[in-house]
């Protein structure tokens, strides 16, 4: 039997929740590590280049934490639409998706926008 395209709708976006969380968290690390070496460049040498080039690397990583907070805002609103709307869905795959939701609010309100 085919799989209704809500349900579809609904296991795509479960699934992108979780990458996009992912991807969030490999920013914060990436910047982590871009500010340790940074700081040990900037402690053991004055290499001008190397210094330029990994805070380009620290500002591109940066600015992509405010774009990937709201990428998972909207991604989990577009859940929420679709399981209200949902009706009569397989209980297990909404028992998922509300799981789903409910970890990503936590992992949302563990963020502070203002320090993104």
């Amino acid at each position: 039997m085919a799989e209704a395209p809500l349900e579809k709708k609904i296991k795509v976006l479960i699934a992108a929740s979780g990458r996009i969380q992912k991807e969030y968290l490999a920013y914060k690390n990436e910047i982590q590590q871009f500010e340790n070496v940074l700081q040990g460049i900037q402690d053991i040498e004055e290499n001008s280049l190397k210094i330029k080039k990994q805070n380009e690397l620290l500002i591109e990583s940066k600015s992509m934490l405010p774009n990937t907070f709201s990428r998972l805002e909207e991604n989990n609103q577009k859940l929420i639409e679709l399981v209200d709307q949902a009706g009569m869905i397989n209980i297990e795959l909404k028992e998922q998706a509300q799981q789903c939701i409910d970890q990503t609010i936590e992992f949302l309100n563990q963020i502070n926008p203002a320090m993104i």
